[in-house]
């Protein structure tokens, strides 16, 4: 059984993973609408 802290982890890893691709997906929209 993994720990709270593990899961913290884990789910703090996947929101910047969600934030890195949403600022890579907005970046993507920004250069092609110029």
């Amino acid at each position: 059984m993994p720990s709270i802290s593990t899961k913290k982890r884990k789910a703090r890893t996947m929101q910047t993973r969600k934030l890195k691709t949403q600022m890579k997906s907005t970046a993507f929209i920004e250069i092609a609408s110029t």
